[in-house]
């Protein structure tokens, strides 16, 4: 059996695909009593501003918890469920999906010079978070499992253009050891871009799509809590993809007309 704590949009395709795999889904609603779940194993799928506080609840009672991206929306939550993971008999695992793609794993050992991120569309403006956290985290996950490391520098430049809570339009550059990258994010553009490109010295390469990477991700969450493998997207990765987020988020600077 496992859990799935929020049902809506995304929670839906989580539980159609354990259903498929000839699993017992527990449905919790984000109001229910979590601490009633009978499960072992929790997946947690409900808005990143309650993640903190249904992983902690999750930890302290020793279950099993995958949690959708973003985990934590800062380092001061990621080091408060740090300190109640080691405490706990349970797992973590985080759902950024993208480091399962396949066919991201044979650049792993490559030298690249240059990475190049572009994720933008025209979509629904979150009123509760920024594009760095909602969007680029996608992005700094696979930088983490093909880097491995924490930038020397950062620059964040957010750009607020519809006038709404949040800003529409981000670029981000980031400069490791050997390596540089760029990522643009954004909710607020009159066509859907996902690319990835990657740079060597000698060529540059798109990275392919795969489609069924939330099924991967979820296999592997179902591997860490049966069989004991660690899944790469693990509690000391998420923690440096949290810890860079907040180096872009301290560094960002706040373009306005107004």
């Amino acid at each position: 059996m496992i859990a799935v704590i929020g049902t809506g949009y995304w929670g839906s395709k989580i539980v159609s695909i354990l259903e498929n795999k000839n699993l017992e889904v527990e449905k919790i609603d984000i109001d229910d009593d979590i601490t009633k779940i009978k499960s072992n194993n929790v997946v947690i799928s409900t808005p990143a501003r309650t993640h903190k506080d249904i992983v902690k609840t999750m930890l302290e009672l020793s279950k099993n918890v995958l949690v959708e991206k973003p985990a934590f929306i800062n380092m001061k939550e990621c080091d408060e469920i740090e300190t109640v993971l080691k405490k706990s008999k349970g797992k973590f695992m985080c759902g950024h999906l993208f480091v399962h793609n396949p066919n991201l794993h044979k650049f792993k050992n490559m030298d690249i010079s240059h990475i190049e991120f572009r994720r933008l569309n025209m979509g629904k403006a979150q009123d509760d978070i920024n594009p760095i956290i909602h969007l680029a985290s996608h992005d700094i996950s696979i930088l983490d499992y093909l880097i491995g490391d924490i930038p020397k520098k950062v620059k964040s430049t957010s750009y607020c253009i519809s006038k709404k809570t949040q800003p529409d339009y981000v670029t981000i550059d980031l400069i490791y050891k050997n390596t540089t990258a760029q990522i643009q994010v954004g909710w607020y553009y009159n066509e859907k871009i996902r690319n990835v490109k990657i740079f060597s010295k000698d060529n540059v390469i798109d990275l392919e799509d795969q489609s069924n990477l939330l099924d991967i991700s979820l296999s592997k969450f179902i591997s860490y809590c049966e069989d004991d493998i660690e899944p790469v997207t693990n509690f000391e990765h998420t923690k440096r993809v949290t810890q860079i987020l907040d180096m872009i988020q301290n560094e960002n600077i706040i373009i306005s007309s107004e």
